[in-house]
């Protein structure tokens, strides 16, 4: 397999990420209900004024778990990437890179840098769920509501 053949490729957020996404989006704004929206509506507001007043100040719990996924899924994917890079090590993902720095220091000596890596390598994912925590907590609270 060639340089240009593996390019051409898609990559797999492009298959997978839309439908899952689309699929939690439309569950989510089917739970607003219509009332919000006829009472915008009846106040005098645009459906542009609807869609960014009153509907996505509703959402954002969905697209705060919907980023968090992703985010996770993407920072975490391994097999792709590990049968891509082989020949070039240099564009391995920091997963890959963490087996292979697994495999190169298997004793137990070696153990206290591969455990510092990855350390490293949850930090990014660690953090993006904390930043957006609140709101993905806030959509457990607002499922309880009928």
């Amino acid at each position: 397999m060639t340089y240009e053949e593996v390019t051409a490729m898609p990559p797999r957020w492009v298959s997978w990420t839309p439908q899952w996404g689309v699929f939690l989006m439309r569950q989510f704004m089917m739970t607003i209900p219509d009332e919000l929206i006829d009472a915008a509506r009846i106040d005098g507001a645009s459906d542009l004024g609807i869609f960014s007043m009153v509907v996505m100040p509703l959402v954002k719990p969905a697209l705060a778990t919907l980023a968090i996924f992703t985010f996770i899924g993407q920072w975490n994917y391994f097999l792709w990437p590990m049968i891509v890079t082989t020949s070039a090590p240099h564009l391995m993902t920091v997963p890959v890179g963490l087996r292979l720095m697994g495999t190169a220091y298997s004793t137990a000596v070696n153990m206290n840098k591969l455990l510092a890596a990855t350390v490293m390598v949850i930090a990014p994912s660690v953090c993006v769920f904390l930043a957006l925590q609140r709101y993905y907590v806030k959509g457990f609270v607002l499922s309880g509501f009928k």
